[in-house]
């Protein structure tokens, strides 16, 4: 699993890399003048609705996960497109004071700790902490445990 991420985030960097390469050196960048701003805004929707679709499909469509978020992501969106307030308070302020809120439900009026959230799915469970070096010394160039096949499902169809 190490080696199939290191050498998808490796082949998706250089990518992206080559892409912008070519749009800054080729002049391609004058050509996104030329596309309808509805063209843009409808492929920005779409991205919006994926977006929007696998948020819920990740939370398994279990509400007690997806309205808090909504309740947040929302008032947000709209903040943010009617300029209400001053955006360099606004987004943090409302990115920190929910985790507040949380934290704080958890710990003061539950009386619990953070295994319990994790237990009632609240929190992701706990993750083993290695060193960061580990990572790279189980899987760099070390061709054979990259799984292609794996690799090869997320793609764009």
């Amino acid at each position: 699993l190490r080696a199939t991420m290191i050498f998808t985030v490796t082949v998706s960097s250089a990518a992206l890399g080559l892409i912008f390469f070519c749009l800054g050196r080729f002049k391609w960048t004058r050509y996104v003048s030329y596309v309808p701003t509805s063209i843009m805004e409808a492929f920005l929707s779409c991205v919006g609705y994926k977006v929007f679709k696998y948020a819920l499909k990740f939370c398994k469509y279990d509400p007690k996960q997806f309205i808090p978020a909504a309740c947040i992501g929302v008032p947000l969106y709209f903040m943010k497109a009617m300029h209400i307030g001053n955006p360099a308070v606004v987004i943090p302020l409302m990115l920190l004071l929910p985790l507040g809120v949380f934290y704080f439900y958890i710990f003061v009026v539950s009386g619990s700790d953070l295994d319990y959230a994790r237990k009632d799915k609240l929190m992701f469970p706990a993750m083993e902490n290695i060193e960061f070096w580990k990572i790279w010394l189980d899987s760099l160039g070390k061709v054979d445990k990259i799984n292609i096949s794996a690799w090869t499902t997320t793609l764009a169809d």
